[in-house]
């Protein structure tokens, strides 16, 4: 009872401030929308992509070995880490630059976006290896203001930059500076940085973690090109406006994860790996949580499965309509990632990063080609989101079949369980959806007849 009781209560502290955070961030996203335009917003989603591919590469995926190290080496490991993170960001930088230039863009401009995108990419680094060791040591009073702080500084300096005229770099410095600020206050609370360090000691510390080189990397790579590959290519295929409308949806979508998926994946993930260090099983706690996790994430996905076109026009106006489609259609994919990032670490607890990899190199493959199909036979972003949803889930569902074997549990039932939470997804948000078109066409009023036209029919 007192395991559950902490466990409530150290979800709650982040979840009460990623709740303040994001609650700023809706507020600001209508005005940034509208001063900043698809456009930038569809560039933006591009060079974040490039720095979500660089800092998955700029660790060689050791800084999730920062979870289970001896307490002794914590802090010249993660000196470590950082510092490779720090070299190998730029040098993808420069490659990023050349490419830039190879492209066809001014030498001006492929020199900024390329540092603008280097540097995100390490602070986006640094800000998840202080992320993993505050979690390890249970300070959730600091990350509770982590969303806080980001967010708060992303909307400030973004609208005041965009206000002044800055508008083609104004959106970039904002989201940076909200990063930065946010270190600054986490890092104080971590190990003390060393300096210098021998040779020997990046040699010594690659041998011992040799396997989270060998699977965590790519498996955190593939992560990543499963999201930032496809619009990377649809950016490329369908152009950045469309790029935009794309993005704005997943933004919509991301609210519910990072308000409370987030929370309990990061305790989830402190609770399962202190298990494991002290030899008790963790299967029957993990079936609690994924059962849990994919009941509490029915009801927002229900209603943005329904009313996802509203909410995006009323939020960021009437030209990202088109994203509103785009809501509907990939919230039943952000439903299984609610699950999976409330359950992040369980790949590494059970040591089976080679699942992920398997999965989400698949992901990535099919996800390419739902793309390229979309594009090439139906012409159609809708189409290309369709693809995109219905691969991810079924090779979503194969991953979870496989972890609960490795567990000795029942994955015939979870396959069961999930296929029946996607029908009662689709006909509960079919059933909304029509009662409150019924009633709104029976209204009279200005009020109802201005919400009937956020409704895309």
């Amino acid at each position: 009872m007192r395991g559950c009781s902490e466990t409530f209560k150290n979800v709650t502290k982040i979840s009460a401030g990623t709740i303040f955070g994001q609650v700023v961030s809706i507020l600001s996203l209508p005005f940034i929308t509208r001063i900043y335009g698809a456009e930038i917003i569809g560039i933006w989603t591009v060079v974040t992509s490039f720095a979500n591919i660089v800092t998955n590469i700029c660790d060689l995926g050791l800084s999730n070995s920062l979870m289970m190290c001896p307490n002794e080496v914590m802090s010249k490991w993660y000196s470590l880490v950082l510092k490779l993170s720090n070299l190998i960001s730029f040098i993808l930088g420069i490659a990023f630059f050349l490419y830039l230039l190879c492209t066809g863009s001014d030498f001006e401009y492929a020199l900024t976006i390329s540092f603008l995108s280097a540097v995100y990419a390490f602070l986006l680094r640094w800000a998840n290896i202080c992320t993993i060791i505050l979690n390890r040591k249970k300070n959730y009073n600091i990350l509770m203001a982590n969303s806080i702080i980001r967010f708060s500084i992303i909307a400030l300096v973004s609208i005041s930059l965009g206000i002044l005229g800055y508008k083609n770099f104004g959106y970039y410095i904002g989201n940076i500076l909200g990063q930065l600020i946010t270190i600054v206050h986490m890092v104080k609370f971590i190990p003390k940085f060393q300096l210098h360090n021998k040779k020997m000691e990046y040699i010594d510390f690659g041998k011992i973690n040799v396997n989270y080189i060998r699977y965590q990397l790519p498996a955190s790579v593939t992560v990543t090109l499963r999201t930032d590959l496809p619009n990377l290519l649809i950016g490329w295929l369908f152009g950045n406006k469309m790029l935009g409308y794309f993005s704005i949806s997943q933004k919509l979508l991301t609210i519910p994860i990072t308000f409370l998926g987030q929370a309990l994946g990061k305790v989830f993930y402190q609770k399962t790996a202190a298990m494991r260090r002290n030899g008790q099983s963790i299967g029957k706690f993990v079936e609690k949580n994924i059962r849990r996790g994919m009941i509490i994430a029915l009801i927002p996905m229900t209603l943005l499965a329904a009313f996802g076109d509203v909410a995006v026009v009323l939020y960021f106006g009437t030209e990202y309509a088109v994203g509103g489609v785009i809501c509907r259609i990939i919230v039943y994919r952000s439903l299984f990632n609610f699950v999976s990032t409330a359950t992040q670490g369980l790949d590494i607890v059970l040591d089976k990063q080679q699942y992920v990899l398997c999965t989400c190199l698949l992901q990535t493959i099919f996800a390419v080609l739902s793309v390229l199909c979309g594009y090439f036979l139906f012409g159609s972003i809708y189409a290309t989101t369709v693809l995109l949803v219905v691969s991810f889930i079924v090779i979503q569902i194969g991953y979870f079949y496989f972890i609960y074997k490795c567990m000795s549990l029942d994955s015939i039932r979870y396959v069961r369980n999930a296929v029946l939470m996607i029908i009662a997804m689709l006909l509960l948000s079919t059933i909304f959806r029509n009662v409150v078109l019924y009633i709104f066409e029976h209204l009279s009023g200005t009020f109802f007849e201005k919400l009937l036209l956020c409704f895309t029919r």
